[in-house]
């Protein structure tokens, strides 16, 4: 696999596709403005956390290539799209660091890793000063091949995935911090090395977490987004990338 720089995006997505112009308007968005030596687009305002999910696919070469976006049928060179399938897991992990929860008795929230299996996520450390990592391995973004609903309780993607999970390690980038947001983005990408096609049709983030066993770690689903059906041939890479705005 052919080694790919990764840069994160700063794009603009709003209901409806509003303009943006209405958009800053209606307060919708933060106008154009300058951070530093860096001149930021207009972004989303008053969404508090806001998710957008983007793909791009690169040929042998590494090269960017174009494929049909399945919501227009227009060739493009990158899909992306707001994200609203944050799952039952992101919610009771923040749940966690809100609760009085006892360390040493390792009363802790109970998520559900990838495999169905139950499991209390390290929220706080069972001893003090023990240095016992909450996030313990490597976040990854996966990809599949079902279009089944979104569902809070879901715990994986739901079709077979593409590639070895090793592959789609992400890269954490923060683009801006300033008085009125924060972005940061997460990329992975997978190359499909099947021998033949594969459509992707659904993405999602997973976080490894600590358990309070101290056992290898589970891999946990925070997030699904359904991409429709994007067509992934051999040998091509596909990236994926989740922007996160916290906004004022």
């Amino acid at each position: 696999m052919k080694s790919v720089i990764l840069k994160p995006s700063k794009g603009l997505i709003l209901p409806k596709d509003i303009p943006v112009a209405e958009a800053i308007k209606k307060g919708l968005a933060l106008p154009p403005r300058r951070v530093g030596k860096h001149m930021l687009p207009a972004t989303p305002a008053g969404f508090g956390v806001f998710a957008k999910y983007s793909v791009r696919i690169l040929d042998k070469a590494g090269k960017e290539v174009s494929f049909r976006n399945p919501k227009t049928g227009k060739m493009v060179k990158k899909l992306e799209g707001p994200s609203h399938s944050f799952t039952r897991n992101f919610g009771f992990f923040v749940r966690g660091f809100l609760e009085n929860t006892d360390a040493a008795l390792n009363q802790n929230e109970t998520l559900t890793d990838d495999g169905g299996a139950s499991f209390q996520d390290r929220t706080k450390s069972v001893a003090i000063g023990s240095n016992i990592a909450i996030v313990s391995g490597l976040a990854k973004i996966m990809f599949g091949n079902s279009s089944a609903a979104l569902s809070t309780t879901q715990f994986s993607l739901q079709g077979v995935l593409l590639g070895p999970i090793t592959e789609s390690a992400v890269t954490v980038v923060l683009v801006v911090e300033d008085s009125v947001q924060t972005i940061f983005t997460v990329t992975g990408q997978i190359t499909n090395n099947t021998g033949g096609p594969f459509t992707v049709e659904e993405m999602g983030l997973f976080p490894e977490l600590g358990n309070t066993l101290g056992a290898p770690n589970n891999t946990t689903m925070m997030l699904r987004d359904l991409t429709g059906s994007v067509l992934v041939n051999d040998g091509q890479t596909i990236i994926g990338e989740y922007t996160f705005t916290i906004a004022v």
